[in-house]
């Protein structure tokens, strides 16, 4: 296993200040997510952790959505990217970390299905809220957090996420060869236009798809 860079907040400020259509998945990110995945704490601002949700969510329904076409199943390019707005715009209405903060992060980390719209229609259930975590600032001087800063966080998710992929590796040590585990795969994501309300779109190789501005 090939050893985990750390992000540094300035790293991921500068990822989350991109243009969507400028952003590459950085498998490096994981940890953040992981962190909330497996504590429900947030070892980075919400802001951050909502653009990196986002990054994610782009990422593995462009994965999935190249395996569906190169399958000769792939969804209505029209209807993918449809929900995908919709999720953005709930995404960037949340000012404040979500209640439902810690099951994003599992969705976009371990997607439970692998059908593109399932998927959409599972991260729309648990973005499409109006109540909020209070405080949703990161506590640093909480359970875990013994007053650390940011970058200190941010390496102790990694140590945590480390052990979990050496835990997974001894556990399915049979079957590597068999494994498509997404996390260590790194794409550009294919874009159909510049941004607007909600999040960049994908782009179907058998037809161009409308900006995601465009209603």
């Amino acid at each position: 296993m090939s050893r985990r860079s750390h992000p540094s907040l300035e790293s991921l400020q500068a990822f989350c200040a991109r243009p969507e259509a400028e952003r590459t998945w950085d498998a490096d990110f994981e940890p953040v997510l992981h962190h909330t995945a497996t504590t429900g704490a947030l070892c980075v601002a919400w802001p951050i952790l909502r653009e990196l949700a986002k990054a994610r969510i782009l990422h593995i329904i462009t994965a999935l959505n190249a395996e569906a076409e190169s399958a000769g199943s792939a969804p209505d390019a029209a209807a993918v990217n449809a929900h995908l707005r919709v999720i953005g715009a709930h995404m960037d209405a949340l000012v404040q970390s979500p209640f439902t903060v810690q099951r994003l992060c599992e969705i976009v980390l371990v997607p439970p299905h692998t059908d593109v719209l399932k998927l959409l229609r599972a991260v729309d259930k648990v973005v499409a809220v109006s109540q909020v975590e209070v405080p949703s600032e990161v506590d640093t001087d909480g359970p875990g957090g013994g007053g650390m800063d940011g970058d200190e966080l941010l390496e102790r998710a990694l140590v945590a996420f480390t052990h979990h992929l050496t835990d997974d590796n001894n556990n399915n040590a049979q079957d590597d060869d068999d494994d498509d585990d997404d996390q260590d795969r790194t794409i550009t994501l294919r874009r159909s236009g510049s941004g607007g309300d909600g999040m960049e779109g994908i782009e179907s190789s058998a037809a161009t798809t409308a900006p995601w501005a465009t209603p």
